[in-house]
């Protein structure tokens, strides 16, 4: 199997679970951020963010349904005539 089939098959999913992850995270870290008044700098931002998509993406991941699913759709549109 080829790294392109590869990143077809699972790829596709995997960057739909972290955009997921990250539009889930984004408001959740914001509120947390202006109820606690927390200035922190950028990296610790981006360290927040890449942490909160990671669970995201392992909760969605372990919960097999959801993460099969997703591949199981878009297997199904990429066997589309």
């Amino acid at each position: 199997m080829s790294i392109v089939c590869t990143f077809r098959k699972y790829g596709v999913p995997i960057i739909a679970t972290a955009v997921i992850g990250a539009l889930t995270w984004i408001p959740v870290y914001a509120l947390i951020m202006s109820l606690f008044d927390i200035h922190a700098p950028n990296a610790f931002h981006w360290a927040i963010m890449a942490v909160g998509t990671a669970l995201t993406a392992c909760c969605l991941g372990l919960h097999r349904n959801t993460f099969a699913g997703m591949v199981r759709n878009h297997q199904n549109a990429l066997n589309k005539p």
